[in-house]
Order: structure tokens, then sequence, then C-alpha cells
């Protein structure tokens, strides 16, 4: 006995899971339905523009994306979810589940959102990495070839070979991982963006190892400095504090 999943179980998936869960509820249904040809455009379809929503998003400037409400891209996802049903969907279900035991279980909708929710994660990541980390040129360091960024014209080669050594000797550049890092020339200083994990921005001992590095940047370079910590939370979303 053929399952389908019900308009309220795709809507519920949509709201948590985002556009990827209801194209599989929906692609399961036309499949259930024996309509393999709309089954398959429906996982295209969604695929398509659940990648061309996060691309879009990430594309878009801070000042402009923090001011968008969440609740606007949901509604716009399940305002398309609606009509692909309505018009493709409703009648030929509400047919088949007139019983009970047509209706699939709640538990596999959770178990299919949660697996379109990590299909959105992998999405994300993939975007994410392939975008630079900062805006600007940029030189490798070291043999793991760190990234400096910076605007050309405002610091020199040998002040950010400069820069690459004392973040050596301070050990953020190592051989664990490729580092990223931006240096700005300001009026009177220069801004060296650090990426760091928010949960060492309150760290003493953390923080008393920032001053040291700023302190011996202003030795090294005789330029001062000031520094500022990012993190990125899973949506992209930028935090800065400032040392």
């Amino acid at each position: 006995m053929e399952k389908y999943f019900t308009e309220k179980q795709i809507y519920a998936s949509t709201f948590f899971g985002g556009p990827i869960p209801a194209g599989i509820l929906i692609y399961k249904n036309f499949k259930r339905l024996g309509d393999d040809r709309k089954a398959m455009l429906t996982l295209i379809l969604t695929l398509i523009f659940t990648s061309a929503l996060f691309y879009g998003l990430m594309q878009l400037p801070d000042e402009i994306s923090d001011k968008l409400p969440n609740i606007l891209f949901t509604t716009l996802y399940t305002g398309i979810v609606y009509l692909i049903y309505h018009r493709h969907l409703a009648d030929k279900i509400n047919e088949k589940i007139i019983n009970s035991e047509n209706k699939a279980s709640n538990w596999n909708v959770t178990g299919l959102t949660i697996l379109g929710l990590i299909t959105n994660l992998i999405i994300i990541y993939a975007f994410a990495f392939s975008e630079p980390v900062f805006p600007g040129e940029k030189i490798e360091y070291g043999s793991m070839k760190h990234e400096i960024y910076f605007d050309k014209g405002d610091i020199s080669e040998s002040q950010l070979q400069s820069i690459g050594q004392i973040l050596t000797d301070f050990e953020y550049f190592n051989n664990n991982a490729v580092q990223a890092v931006r240096v700005e020339k300001s009026t009177n200083y220069y801004i060296l963006k650090l990426p760091f994990s928010k949960e060492f921005w309150t760290d003493s001992d953390f923080i008393s190892l920032l001053n040291s590095l700023r302190q011996t940047l202003f030795i090294k370079t005789n330029k001062e400095f000031k520094l500022i910590l990012i993190n990125y939370d899973l949506t992209g979303k930028m935090e800065t504090k400032e040392i």
C-alpha cells in the first residue's frame, strides 16, 4: 500500500527545513503516483532554486542582508510549494489519502526533513568554500600558502611579508590549516582582520596574546594596528570584535 505525504506535512517540512525537504516530499508523491517525469523535474528544479537562493543571499552586501527578515524567504518558497502542490498534486493526493493508512508517518517526514537540512548545509558550505575569504588582492605566505588580503597601493609587499612572519611567530600561521587575514589602511593606523571562533573572545589569556601581537606589529612595522576578530555563524552572518 502506497503512502503519501499530506499538504500539512509538506508545509511543516518546508517551514522547518527549507525548500529541499519540500522538494523531496513532493518528489516522492510524484513517484508513488507513477509520474516519474514530474518527480525528476521536481528534484532538478528544487536543487536549482535552492542553489540560486543561497548564492544570491551570499552575494548581497551585509548592510542589505541584515535588514531582510528570515520570514521573507520562508514565505517565498512556501508560496512556491503551495502553487506546485495545488496545481499538480492536490486532487490526486486527496483521493489517495481518504483512509488514514494511506498517509505517510510523521516520523518519515521528520527523517526526510533532517536529510533536506543536511543537503541545505552542504550547498551552503560548497558556496562558502568557493568564495574568497576576504575581498581584494592577496599574497600567499609560507609553505602552507596562508593568505594575506589587502587593497593594492595601501601597503607594500615587504610590509605584508613582515606581517606574515609575525603571524607565524605567534603561531596563527601554522602547519595545521591554511589561515586567511586581511590588512586595511586607515587614516592613522592599520587594521588587521583575523577570523577567530567566538568562544575565545572573552578568554583573558587569549586577549593578552592579541595585545602582545598588536604591540609586536607596531615594533616590527612602525605602524599602529587595530585588530578585528571575525566570526561567521552557520547562516554566514558575521560578528566582529575590536581589540
